[in-house]
């Protein structure tokens, strides 16, 4: 097979997989032909772009690893033979499975500068912002890191305990493939580039997203769900789920980026670290689950109880941090993203109408109105 065919091949792999994952884009397009109304398919499409964006990265790295492996290969005995073809899918699979860690730090390094434009251009268009009150700097994070810990360490020890990820044969391959690879790599990708382009797709965009169109309790629970789903096994996804809201609860009343950063990346550490953790005494389990589960709980109500952050509108979308305490319009579970024409009232089409709304002004309503 010449290169040109193995390059044709790959274009048409790529374009059916990347058809596949934006569906919801042509869709869009042909609805916009048609001239129908898309608004709510446009907030689809806001609310799974990054998500999609960081897939579409991953796949052409893939695809970009598989044509490195096709370039190498004896391509006659793969093509003659029916057994030769086996070996050559199984051998390819095999490659990306043994090089999955190396292909989804390339993945997300390469992501990073497109999310993260992405972010500060939403955190710019942003005219209500959640701000950290100053003089409360170190605090937070020590509660976020302790909540963070506590969560982690009394689920996985529990999960262990009761031996649940005996059920679980696809994440228990999984991580015995990650474990064969070295602990540095492990900590760079897992333990600090994933948790960073995680948060910016799911917290940084998605969520406040996804609040842009309905209250701060319910973007909370949308984006955890999303959250759950993105790591596939139920087990995996129940736990994402969980974690995913108290992440963006301490992101919402701590009122910076930076707390669901260190909570994502310390739970991925300790994640790493309790694979070389290990007993047979339930006694330890028992009392260990208990007290970093009471850790956890007490971290979260000490957040949940502070005031580390207000939310507030600001006019100006250039300097959110310009807007002060007095200007609150609301906290988690009942803070809504508003736009300007929802704070002022809009000009008046003619001068009629301006003359009538000033008349009115001058001498009060009249009965009836």
């Amino acid at each position: 097979m010449t290169i040109f065919n193995i390059t044709r091949l790959t274009g048409r792999l790529v374009k059916k997989m990347l058809k596949r994952d934006f569906s919801i884009f042509f869709i869009y397009q042909k609805k916009m032909k048609r001239g129908m109304n898309v608004s709510y398919l446009k907030r689809v499409w806001r609310i799974v772009s990054p998500l999609l964006l960081f897939f579409a990265v991953d796949y052409a790295v893939s695809i970009a690893a598989t044509y490195h492996y096709v370039s190498g290969y004896d391509m006659t005995s793969a093509l003659n033979t029916t057994e030769g073809a086996q070996n050559f899918i199984q051998g390819a699979y095999d490659m990306l499975l043994d090089q999955y860690l190396q292909l989804t730090l390339l993945a997300a390094v390469i992501s990073l500068p497109f999310l993260l434009r992405m972010y500060f251009k939403e955190k710019r268009q942003q005219t209500v912002t959640t701000v950290p009150v100053p003089g409360k700097r170190w605090v937070k994070y020590v509660y976020a890191i302790l909540l963070s810990a506590g969560v982690t360490l009394s689920v996985n020890l529990f999960l262990n305990a009761v031996m649940i990820f005996r059920y679980a044969t696809d994440y228990q391959a999984a991580m015995e493939e990650i474990m064969t690879e070295s602990l540095w790599l492990r900590i760079l990708c897992i333990g600090i580039i994933m948790p960073v382009t995680e948060e910016l797709i799911f917290r940084g965009l998605i969520y406040e997203r996804l609040k842009d169109m309905t209250n701060a309790s319910k973007a909370a629970v949308y984006s955890s769900i999303i959250f759950g789903l993105y790591h596939g096994s139920l087990i995996q996804g129940i736990y994402a789920f969980v974690l995913g809201w108290l992440i963006v609860y301490a992101y919402q009343k701590c009122g910076t980026f930076l707390v669901p950063v260190i909570m994502h990346i310390v739970s991925n550490m300790i994640g790493i670290g309790l694979n070389y953790v290990y007993t047979d005494s339930t006694m330890v389990f028992s009392i260990a689950i208990v007290v970093t589960a009471m850790i956890g709980v007490w971290a979260f109500f000490k957040i949940h109880n502070g005031s580390f952050s207000v939310t507030c509108e600001s006019e100006i979308k250039s300097d959110p941090g310009s807007c002060d305490a007095s200007e609150t319009v609301g906290g988690f579970g009942t803070e809504k993203r508003y736009r300007p024409e929802d704070y002022y009232p809009k000009e008046p089409e003619d001068e009629q109408d301006a003359d009538e709304d000033t008349e009115t002004f001058r001498s009060g309503p009249k009965d009836g109105e």
